[in-house]
């Protein structure tokens, strides 16, 4: 452990003592709370180990500074801000010109929404971004990165002379690494390469103010993740999420022009994957599909229509163009089963909808 100062001891005697496990252990590489047992040690070297495991079900993100007397570190929570709005994010152009990419990026964004009640969004004309996910090797540029959230904070709010500043998260920049072999499956099929969804959920929890845990191997909030893995939520995760909220909603702050989140209402209908197969101008029947499935527009669309198939890996499997066709029945017997996405290019705009091949 490191930096443990006067404020991490919660409670001491001869029998038991209670300490506030800080986020910086130094294993598998990176930083992260674990699971094992605690090891005690005087100042003589004497050391003694606990006969119980410490199990950690969630890690919450904090903020240091040090004091006015300079002989503690204090730990800061973040505050979550914007009030109804949120955290607007707005995607660089590798994102938005990939269909697959960009529907399950939006997907991420929605299910954690949707999960935890936390205002995630995509940007539009009229709601300016405070927060960016890229497809790049800016930052992800060494072989242990996949991916990389930093978190901008202000400190400007003076409290008091023992609490300082208030740190108050004001937007994130998220980068998913584009050297990475990605699969897009949103399903929990096996995939053969990294699981971008899976990997994307996990950077959208550290902006949820969650930091990483060493616990089980399928948990998201776990700081490396293998080939083939894909990881959901879990009890342990909401845990955190819940803690995340409940601190914002109980905490109060002085001296701040921010306006802290409201919970609650999330925008679960962001997502350019609709799950249910309907759009205002078209819908896609059956699916899930056998072999073949339709596309069919509420009227006769006069205007060139290019369907693109692409598999979970982002390959294009299908691709054709239509004009003047109000049906148009695509027939995917070759292809196995699983996970893909359409992708209609149509009077300008690109609508992405997930399909499911059962055979």
């Amino acid at each position: 452990m490191q930096r443990l100062d006067t404020l991490d001891y919660l409670y001491w005697s001869d029998t038991e003592i209670r300490v506030s496990a800080t986020s910086i252990v130094a294993v598998e590489g990176l930083s992260g709370i674990g699971t094992g047992k605690f090891i005690i040690k005087n100042k003589w070297g004497d050391t003694i180990i606990t006969n119980s495991e410490l199990f950690v079900e969630y890690a919450i993100q904090n903020y240091g500074q040090a004091s006015f007397s300079g002989d503690s570190y204090l730990k800061k929570r973040g505050s979550l801000i914007y009030d109804t709005i949120g955290y607007i994010f707005s995607l660089n152009p590798s994102i938005l010109n990939s269909p697959i990419r960009k529907a399950v990026t939006e997907k991420a964004l929605r299910d954690l929404s949707c999960q935890t009640g936390i205002l995630f969004r995509l940007s539009n004309d009229t709601l300016p971004a405070n927060s960016y996910i890229s497809y790049g090797n800016n930052v992800t540029n060494t072989t242990d990165k996949i991916a990389y959230t930093s978190t901008s904070v202000d400190q400007s709010c003076f409290q008091n002379p023992e609490i300082r500043f208030e740190v108050a998260v004001t937007g994130f920049e998220i980068e998913m690494n584009s050297d990475t072999q990605w699969d897009y499956d949103t399903l929990g099929n096996t995939p053969n390469n990294y699981s971008y969804y899976s990997v994307l959920i996990h950077e959208l929890g550290h902006a949820h103010q969650l930091n990483h845990v060493l616990n089980n191997a399928s948990e998201l909030m776990r700081p490396t993740i293998a080939t083939g893995q894909f990881r959901v939520f879990s009890s342990n995760f909401f845990s955190g999420t819940d803690d995340v909220i409940s601190y914002n909603q109980n905490h109060t702050y002085n001296n701040c022009s921010y306006s802290p989140m409201i919970f609650g209402n999330p925008f679960c209908s962001t997502n350019s994957i609709n799950e249910y197969g309907i759009e205002d101008n078209f819908k896609i029947y059956p699916n899930p599909f056998n072999y073949e499935f339709t596309i069919e527009f509420n009227t006769q669309n006069s205007d060139e229509t290019e369907v693109v198939i692409y598999n979970i890996i982002g390959k294009i499997v299908y691709q054709s163009t239509q004009k003047n066709q109000k049906l148009i029945t695509i027939n995917l017997e070759e292809l196995s089963k699983g996970t893909y996405i359409v992708a209609i290019h149509t009077n300008n705009e690109i609508v992405s909808k997930k399909l499911v091949k059962t055979n």
